[in-house]
Formats: C-alpha cells, sequence, structure tokens
C-alpha cells in the first residue's frame, strides 16, 4: 500500500510589505491547513527591494531575494513563496539563482486564465503592473488596457490603498465603477487584483464585479502536497 503524499515544507519571503504578508498567511491557513502549520516566514527589507525595483536593477533583487530563500532553506524550507506582487518582477532571474522550487503567482494567474478559456482581463494595480501587462508574463487570457486617465485613478487609488490613506467606502465605490465601465465598455470579463492590498480592501467585502484575487491560490490543490504548484528552480 503507498503511503499519502507528505506535505512539503513552505518558506514564505514576507515583510514586502506586513498587511500583504499576513493576507497571505490567513489564504493559506484557510485554505492549506497543512501547509500552514509547517511553514516558515522570513522577513525582508522592503525599502531596499523597493528601492532596486526603481532602479530597475533586476539582477540586484533576484540575488537579495534569493538569499532570503537560502535562509528559507536552512531552517528547513524545501519550496519558497513570495508573499507580495511586485518582487515577481525579476522571477525569470530568482529561478536561476533560487536554492529551492519557487511558487510563482504569475504562473498560476495564467494556467487559471487558461482553464477559463482565456477570457477579456483587466488588470488594478500600479502603473507599472498594468502598463507591463503583470511585467510582460501575462501569456492567458486577452488583456484590456484601460485609457491613462484610469490607469492613473486606479495607480493612485492603490498607492492610497498601501499608504492607509483615504476612505474604504469611497475607494470601493471607485473601483466597483471603474469595474463596471470596462465591462460595458470594453467587454472585459474579469478584473484581476495585481496587488495585495487590493485584496485585502475587498476580503469580506461583496467585489460587485468578476475579480480574480492574487495570490490565486484559493482551491488550487496540485502535486506539491500542500495545493501550491513550483516553478522548477536553480541547483539545489
Amino acid at each position: 500500500m503507498s503511503r499519502s503524499a507528505q506535505p512539503v515544507r513552505l518558506g514564505l519571503v514576507g515583510g514586502l510589505g506586513p498587511l500583504a504578508t499576513g493576507f497571505y498567511y490567513r489564504v493559506l491557513a484557510e485554505n492549506h491547513a497543512d501547509a500552514a502549520t509547517d511553514m516558515v516566514i522570513i522577513h525582508a527589507d522592503l525599502t531596499r527591494v523597493l528601492r532596486l525595483v526603481g532602479e530597475g536593477n533586476m539582477a540586484g533583487l533576484a540575488d537579495y531575494l534569493s538569499r532570503q530563500i537560502e535562509y528559507l532553506k536552512g531552517a528547513g524550507a524545501q519550496v519558497a513563496a513570495i508573499a507580495a506582487v511586485t518582487p515577481h518582477i525579476c522571477m525569470p532571474q530568482l529561478i536561476e539563482k533560487s536554492q529551492l522550487p519557487i511558487i510563482d503567482m504569475i504562473d498560476v494567474l495564467n494556467q487559471h486564465l487558461a482553464g477559463l478559456h482565456d477570457p477579456r482581463v483587466a488588470l488594478f494595480g500600479t502603473r507599472s503592473v498594468m502598463e507591463t501587462g503583470l511585467f510582460g508574463r501575462l501569456k492567458s487570457g486577452t488583456l484590456v488596457m484601460p485609457p491613462p486617465d484610469e490607469r492613473q485613478c486606479i495607480h493612485e487609488t492603490y498607492l492610497d490603498i498601501v499608504g492607509g490613506r483615504g476612505s474604504k467606502r469611497e475607494q470601493l465605490k471607485l473601483l466597483r465603477s471603474l469595474a463596471s465601465t470596462l465591462r460595458n465598455r470594453d467587454g472585459v470579463e474579469a478584473i484581476v487584483l495585481a496587488g495585495t492590498e487590493l485584496s485585502v480592501l475587498f476580503e469580506g467585502e461583496e467585489m460587485g464585479f468578476n475579480g480574480l484575487r492574487l495570490p490565486p491560490y484559493r482551491g488550487n490543490r496540485q502535486a506539491t502536497g500542500h495545493g501550491l504548484r513550483p516553478l522548477t528552480a536553480g541547483p539545489s
């Protein structure tokens, strides 16, 4: 008789920022309890990560994150995940350097969209996330780009949410209105919340539109034993 697969130990690169880390932890604890009970978390330097992103230093960012993953491996982690959307900008470089397999939320998102028969989608997040099509890596679905004034509005609203500024009620109202416009005017079938704080904003709220949250891990149980699918990483 074969034994059931044992959950592997997940290592989470957190601190990018703390609100996002808490959200990822809650999603895992609620939907993948086997992963959450044997998980290790490291607190990365948000200021350093944002500086490297702002400089466009993808090699430096991948080097820094790979060292965090090395520490997680030393703590017994067998697979890693980054608890934020923005650091995924260097994922191709990080996969080459990482000593552990990495769960790539954009890869998971592409699989999910392909399973929905490639719908027309728009991204809500920072300007760079929207204008690069999630760092040029969104391969499934038909991407619909909001016009410049709407992108600026979404970008500013997102930064206000991250910074704890403004009224949650007004922010929800604004994003729902923009989603409705994109649906009615542009035929958008789904909105990807491509910023963890957006998922936090809508947590416990009626979205009012077909929204896809990042991380798209909920109910995505696959072969790793903890319900999340890793990519191939560099040498172990």
